[in-house]
């Protein structure tokens, strides 16, 4: 069963890990009571009222007054100003959060019985370095990606940026594959087709090549073979699939995965692309764009204008996860339909 960590669980577990039914183990971390309270929890999904960090202490929580902006961090107002919309910045409450509620992934996911955990997504507003220092054991070890929200410009004070992320992530032995960047205009001129200054936005990062065979070695077959699928079908996720492909290849020549699999799930992947539509593909992009325009025609102005982004993470078109695991044998088969493309 593939195992995700989600922390900074608010709305609940994102829309590309859904598609995957009871296939999928998560453990999600919430400190902001506003949206704790609305998670759901089922047989698969469960969720902590709790605050992670590098080192278990006393931490203060201040409350915005939109509950996607709370953090530990104060909000960096002089630089905020400059753009719409700061109010939703603006702290309401301020919240000390005990040591007894605060703690480092390396000890939390063991007591959860989360040995062997896949992947890590963190958008916690400014402190997802301290988390990733608090779980370098499980980055070091069995983790194969990381979806981590990540500042250009210092939104709180005193936060890690970007570089700093990128470079501890570097130093455990991952290679930044995507970045959906988002996008703000200043408020004195918001008006304009352009996209304003690159903010913040979500880094995808996977295991290198050299640091997933460094992950497998010492390892039973079955291990070593269950870890380059779930490897594939994170890859499949995010719709990198010739990186998919390339790890196939690499476990099988290590001797990690049976030759017939490999070309198996390789024919699989290779065949799903070929079904894929070019002018789809990029037609969504376009489509999109157009709506946006249009939008910004004919409805009145907001604050909402002066944001843009990319699209996604990765590519938009991985298949479902439901398919995924008909592929890789989990669950009862299901016969495809070959003239719907692939989402």
């Amino acid at each position: 069963m593939f195992t995700l960590v989600d922390v900074g669980s608010m709305g609940g577990i994102e829309a590309e890990w859904t598609h995957c039914g009871n296939n999928i183990r998560a453990l999600g971390f919430e400190p902001d009571e506003r949206a704790f309270e609305k998670l759901v929890s089922s047989p698969n999904r469960s969720f902590l009222n709790m605050a992670l960090s590098q080192k278990s202490e006393d931490l203060k929580l201040y409350i915005s007054r939109e509950p996607g902006k709370t953090s530990v961090y104060r909000p960096n107002f002089s630089m905020l100003s400059t753009f719409p919309c700061v109010e939703r910045f603006e702290t309401v409450k301020e919240f000390l959060i005990p040591a007894s509620k605060v703690d480092q992934l390396d000890a939390v996911l063991p007591r959860h019985k989360f040995l062997d955990a896949d992947f890590l997504k963190l958008d916690t507003q400014g402190n997802e370095l301290e988390i990733l220092r608090g779980g370098q054991s499980y980055l070091r070890g069995s983790v194969l990606g990381v979806k981590v929200e990540v500042e250009f410009l210092d939104i709180y004070k005193d936060q890690p940026l970007f570089s700093d992320v990128d470079s501890y992530m570097r130093e455990n032995g991952f290679q930044l594959m995507d970045l959906r960047k988002f996008f703000w205009k200043r408020k004195d001129h918001i008006n304009w087709v352009g996209r304003g200054q690159l903010v913040f936005g979500d880094a995808l990062y996977f295991k290198t090549p050299e640091a997933f065979i460094a992950l497998l070695e010492n390892t039973d077959i079955q291990y070593a073979q269950n870890k380059t699928i779930k490897f594939v079908a994170t890859c499949l996720v995010y719709g990198m699939r010739d990186y998919a492909v390339f790890l196939l290849n690499l476990a099988c020549s290590h001797g990690y995965i049976d030759e017939h699999l490999q070309v198996q799930l390789t024919e699989k992947i290779k065949d799903d692309d070929r079904q894929l539509r070019n002018v789809g593909f990029y037609g969504y992009r376009f489509f999109r764009a157009f709506l946006v325009i249009v939008r910004r025609r004919l409805f009145p102005k907001s604050w909402k204008d002066s944001v843009d982004s990319d699209w996604v993470v990765g590519n938009p078109r991985a298949p479902r996860w439901r398919e995924l695991a008909n592929w890789l044998g989990i669950g009862k088969p299901r016969k495809r339909n070959c003239n719907r493309p692939s989402l």
